[in-house]
């Protein structure tokens, strides 16, 4: 009989054989790989074991090749050589070119905008699956991925785990709000003093609205046409998805040129809305990661800013 021969990674010890197995195997149903365990059809180092048993580094997991099919035994070694393998990505994006901060266990970008995090042909994770490939180390059962959500449109600070610790650390203090997120946002209308939001959308949603500066938009193709704006600081203290962009519109200072969120439709911009990541706030962590990360919007959304006669000393945002 011949098997398929497989190898335990660092992030795939102390797990047990039969939940490793269903991820990089998924092709495999939970009966199946029980059925598989208990006739030998699936064993640890060349020895019958239990489905229960915890794995350590470099065991040999071995998969009777019947049981898979040989395309796609001959394809899997870790889900991140899958992935990446059969990602033809030729964006011309290059991660080096945003990496923000980068160590053993997470990798932090400046997204550019309208990059897809995970939707789409060229999106941002098969990109940093293909970056990471040659030194993530080995792993069955762990793939890196986003640990936090960000709009295609929203620019800014985004995380991605290299190791499971890190990835387990991280999205458990997003999880309760330990890791404190910052974005500056071009608002409709003028914000006065600063705002703490609270609402069902339909979850409950906190934000902090700090009014950093002001400007004005005047539309190019109707000079009449100005509209005072705002630029603000948003501090979440939630991670609802599109939280910012709703509760803008619910206390009637959309974020311009979100007309899915109640804005004026203004064609002549270049942006469907301007809303950056600018900051992670980080408490003491056993990964190694200062206690803040920061990001500069990209160029032409400062000289957007400029253009509407923002005042750039109150964020540092000087070219």
């Amino acid at each position: 009989m011949n098997f398929c021969d497989f190898y335990a990674g660092q992030d795939d010890e102390n797990r047990r054989l039969d939940r490793v197995i269903r991820i990089f195997a998924k092709e495999l149903t939970l009966p199946q790989i029980y059925s598989g365990i208990r006739k030998n059809l699936i064993k640890v180092n060349d020895k019958k074991t239990d489905a229960a048993y915890h794995l350590k580094k470099n065991d040999k997991i071995s998969i009777a090749e019947f049981l898979i099919e040989k395309t796609e035994a001959q394809n899997i070694t870790s889900p991140l050589e899958k992935k990446t393998n059969n990602s033809q990505n030729k964006a011309n994006l290059d991660i080096k070119n945003i990496i923000v901060f980068e160590n053993e266990h997470i990798l932090i970008l400046n997204k550019p905008y309208n990059i897809c995090v995970h939707d789409g042909k060229n999106n941002l994770t098969q990109m940093v699956n293909d970056y990471l490939k040659k030194d993530i180390r080995d792993s069955l059962s762990f793939t890196p991925g986003p640990l936090h959500r960000l709009d295609k449109q929203t620019t800014g600070l985004i995380a991605f785990s290299k190791t499971i610790d890190g990835a387990r650390w991280f999205t458990k203090e997003i999880q309760n709000h330990s890791i404190k997120k910052k974005y500056i946002g071009i608002s409709e209308g003028k914000l006065t003093e600063t705002q703490s939001w609270e609402d069902e959308i339909p979850q409950n949603a906190k934000t902090i609205a700090m009014p950093l500066s002001y400007g004005k938009f005047i539309n190019s193709k109707d000079k009449n046409s100005v509209l005072d704006l705002t630029l603000i600081r948003f501090s979440i203290f939630t991670g609802r998805k599109h939280q910012i962009r709703i509760q803008s519109q619910l206390h009637k200072i959309p974020l311009l040129g979100d007309e899915r969120y109640g804005a004026k439709k203004i064609s002549s911009l270049k942006r469907n809305f301007y809303l950056h990541a600018e900051k992670l706030e980080i408490p003491d962590n056993p990964l190694n990661l200062p206690p803040e990360i920061s990001c500069k919007p990209a160029p032409d959304f400062i000289s957007f800013l400029e253009e509407c006669n923002f005042s750039l000393k109150t964020l540092n945002l000087e070219l």
